[in-house]
């Protein structure tokens, strides 16, 4: 079975197009992948699906559908959600992790001179969840977390890159997954040698091991929950700030200290706020103390990528009442997103703009109204380069009644750092010599 290949999904569509031509150029099909018994043939299930991301989030799955279906020629058969949900059962998941996948190795070869910042190619982990319809099958499947009677939820993590302001990668599971398990399963799909930059939900010397382990480095910031060892003598390097993780734990199991560098850095002009960040690149010379901090200010990026998908897509909530079709829907988002992402950044930079102002909520403005016409080919680089932030400076912030906003986490404070103990020393000394 073949997979649906967007191994060119950077290439520009004809110069006028349909939405479905557009998107079968965008998402092009190896020879051999169609299925001539059916006409779900899996190009048609994995266009209609982000052709059903890109509607209207309002709206109901059934009528999203109706309009992406709308989209192909010949509606005559396979006309119903319920059997384009049996389709997906019929063939699994694995077409999608297969897109991903592709589309990653475009992205990759398309990106230029945004594959590094500041010499690096860095990738925010962080995650979130989206409620679900109350049903007995959500219940069971994803299960609830959070307040006592709340619904059920699914969670999602996601590696983000920086550079492209796009998403790598990303996984679900249910509303209580571990974010830093997802992790620790999607370091196989990070770019070797890339540098994760992480909050402090984060922190933990197994992720930290892992992360080193994997050939990759880490940036997270840590607070008052973290102790750090000083003058443990343990693999030291010449240069300042090194300090080593290793919880007592570790050392009853025999494992390593790590050794890390510890950045100190002032948040805005006030002296007596500081941000901690720990990174295992212990060259300041590869990764100086003023990189580092403007590495993690980069990091809200999929702060405002999770707040596109709730709001400008409407997807705080997702609508499919069944397991199976909630995970169709999610996946979906996630790879329509970064798919119309990459396309709208493609167009504005063509046209000569920055790509960083592109605007996501223009781009699916311009995808929903081929969805409305899909009979009228358009210019979509032409449109989608038109897609832009307004440079209009706000005097003041709007301000709603509801929903009320979620009041800030506290600042993860200073991380306890004390010189090690005689017994530390002993037992680091034996691991050295060992």
């Amino acid at each position: 079975m073949h997979a649906v290949c967007p191994c060119h999904a950077i290439a520009a569509p004809a110069p006028e197009s349909t939405l479905a031509e557009a998107l079968e150029s965008w998402m092009p099909v190896p020879p051999g992948a169609r299925d001539q018994r059916r006409w779900w043939t899996l190009p048609r299930l994995v266009h209609t699906l982000v052709l059903v991301a890109w509607g209207k989030g309002s709206e109901g799955l059934l009528d999203r559908f109706v309009a992406a279906r709308g989209c192909w020629p010949g509606a005559e058969t396979a006309l119903t959600y319920q059997g384009f949900v049996k389709a997906w059962r019929r063939v699994g998941l694995s077409p999608l992790y297969a897109a991903a996948a592709r589309l990653r190795t475009a992205l990759e070869a398309s990106a230029g001179g945004a594959w590094r910042v500041g010499g690096w190619v860095a990738l925010a982990a962080d995650g979130s969840r989206f409620e679900l319809p109350r049903t007995a099958g959500h219940l069971r499947v994803f299960g609830a977390s959070g307040k006592k009677r709340s619904g059920p939820q699914l969670w999602v993590t996601t590696l983000w890159h920086l550079g492209l302001g796009l998403p790598w990668a990303w996984r679900v599971g249910r509303a209580d997954s571990s974010e830093r398990g997802h992790l620790r399963g999607m370091l196989g799909q990070a770019p070797p040698g890339c540098l994760l930059v992480l909050d402090a939900g984060f922190t933990g010397y197994e992720l930290l091991a892992a992360i080193l382990a994997s050939g990759r480095h880490a940036l997270v910031r840590v607070g008052r929950s973290v102790e750090l060892l000083r003058d443990l003598g343990y693999a030291e390097q010449a240069g300042g700030g090194r300090v080593h993780l290793w919880p007592a734990y570790a050392q009853r199991h025999g494992q390593p200290p790590l050794t890390l560098r510890l950045i100190r850095l002032r948040l805005g002009g006030d002296r007596r706020k500081k941000m901690y960040l720990l990174t295992s690149v212990l060259d300041a010379g590869a990764l100086s103390d003023a990189s580092a901090g403007e590495l993690y200010r980069r990091r809200w990026g999929v702060e405002l990528m999770y707040r596109c998908l709730k709001q400008t897509l409407e997807a705080k909530k997702l609508r499919a009442r069944s397991p199976v079709a909630a995970l169709l829907e999610i996946q979906g988002l996630m790879l329509g997103l970064t798919l119309l992402g990459a396309q709208a950044r493609r167009a504005v930079a063509a046209a000569g703009d920055a790509p960083d102002r592109l605007s996501p909520a223009v781009a699916f403005r311009v995808v929903r109204q081929g969805l409305r016409r899909p009979e009228g080919p358009r210019a979509w680089g032409t449109e989608l380069a038109k897609a832009l932030r307004d440079d209009y400076a706000r005097r003041r912030k709007t301000r709603v009644s509801w929903p009320r906003k979620k009041r800030a986490d506290r600042p993860p404070g200073r991380p306890r750092l004390r010189h090690a103990r005689r017994g530390e020393l002993e037992a680091a000394a034996r691991l050295a010599a060992a």
